[in-house]
């Protein structure tokens, strides 16, 4: 059975709210390009921010909605609607798969479904990274459930960042537009880390009403990281997928300085 569908119950509130902003998003795309396909997209986009929020901070829903407010500036702004949208799914389903926020195990009806996205993904680009990242999300679902060993991984995630860095720094790498710079970038992926790692506020419970435990949560939030410096690093990223990614960690990071001024959760 595939477990790694979430209900999208409209009567929830916030689900209601992003519906409605991102088919506001989408007809004012339309409206101004004067092409419904881009309009489509970007309300797309604007959905699968909040889909990626929701996964990479699923302890506090309103954060999501941080992430969608600079996704859509940044949207407009640049025009960053070309989406690579097998690859955010890929992700999500990977995310999924780790953090159990279904509320459901993982089977292996889940990793043939991923499987099939990532190969017919690997068909279209050509690109193997994506197996790899499948490989080791399959490997980290079924084997690292020692919180312990996930405080190591977290530590040897922020080596790398700095390590990644200072690479960057002497071969002078550049991105196609300064808000994904390698500098950045870099350190929105360190501090998403940092402050997913030093998080114990709140429990955190899946779709089932059941507690999770949280050595899931940290554990995606890691491998968060991990597939979004992999993707940086050894693929030619996407913008408009780099934003989505970008737009979610730093929701992350700026909701828990924004709660604590204005308690949009208690």
């Amino acid at each position: 059975m595939f477990t790694l569908g979430r209900d999208l119950d409209i009567q929830y509130p916030t689900n209601r709210l992003i519906i409605i902003i991102a088919a506001l998003t989408a007809i004012i795309a339309i409206l101004i390009s004067g092409d419904f396909l881009t309009g489509f997209k970007m309300g797309a986009g604007i959905f699968l921010t909040w889909v990626l929020g929701r996964e990479a901070e699923p302890k506090r829903e309103y954060s999501a909605f941080v992430s969608v407010v600079i996704a859509l500036i940044f949207t407009f702004m640049t025009d960053a609607y070309l989406i690579s949208f097998l690859e955010i799914l890929i992700v999500i389903l990977l995310l999924r798969m780790i953090n159990r926020t279904s509320g459901k195990k993982s089977t292996p009806v889940d990793a043939g479904v991923t499987l099939a996205v990532v190969a017919y993904h690997f068909y279209i680009e050509k690109n193997p990274v994506y197996i790899f990242i499948y490989l080791i999300g399959l490997f980290i679902s079924q084997i690292f459930k020692d919180q312990q060993l996930s405080k190591v991984l977290t530590g040897i995630a922020a080596m790398a960042s700095f390590v990644y860095l200072f690479y960057l720094f002497i071969n002078q790498a550049t991105f196609s537009s300064p808000l994904l710079s390698p500098i950045s970038l870099t350190i929105v992926l360190f501090l998403y880390g940092i402050t997913s790692y030093l998080d114990h506020e709140r429990n955190t419970y899946d779709d089932q009403g059941n507690l999770i435990d949280s050595v899931y949560i940290a554990r995606a939030q890691l491998f968060f990281v991990f597939i979004v410096f992999v993707i940086s690093f050894l693929t030619e990223p996407v913008f408009a997928n780099m934003l989505l990614y970008f737009s979610a960690m730093v929701g992350t990071i700026l909701y828990r300085p924004l709660n604590n001024v204005f308690q949009f959760e208690k």
